[in-house]
């Protein structure tokens, strides 16, 4: 099965953060591809996202992209975070000028607020050299 285009970001993801030799490592790549999925559900609530730019094709395409890995069944922090800051940042003004404009923001917020309480936390501790892990 040819890898999809969202497996191929993910990979293109973990390769920039990881070490070349780690990127070419076949577990890797066999966890990516045992976690791709196709297709996701949007949770509702993810909607008036969508009315709000519903006009504007280009904001909908990268809504689109930001919503599959919203709704992904493994939630990856480290690329949602920076998505949805980008496009939250990117796209404000569409949003302002919407009469539901203030929900899409709070639901943007709410999203920023689950990452807090449900992404695994690192602690850091100094040394020689910075050692962080995840606990």
């Amino acid at each position: 099965m040819a890898p999809t285009p969202n497996l191929q970001a993910r990979i293109a993801f973990e390769g920039n953060r990881t070490s070349p030799d780690l990127f070419d490592s076949d577990a890797l790549r066999s966890n990516l591809e045992e976690t791709a999925v196709d297709q996701v559900a949007v949770d509702p609530k993810y909607k008036v996202l969508q009315e709000t730019v519903s006009g504007y094709r280009g904001i909908l395409k990268s809504l689109d992209v930001l919503l599959y890995e919203l709704n992904h069944p493994f939630k990856n922090w480290e690329i949602i975070l920076p998505e949805l800051r980008n496009f939250a940042l990117k796209h404000f003004s569409s949003y302002s000028r919407h009469a539901k404009g203030p929900q899409a923001v709070a639901v943007m917020i709410d999203v920023f607020l689950d990452a807090l309480l449900t992404s695994p936390r690192r602690t850091c501790r100094p040394g020689p050299s910075i050692i962080c892990s995840a606990t």
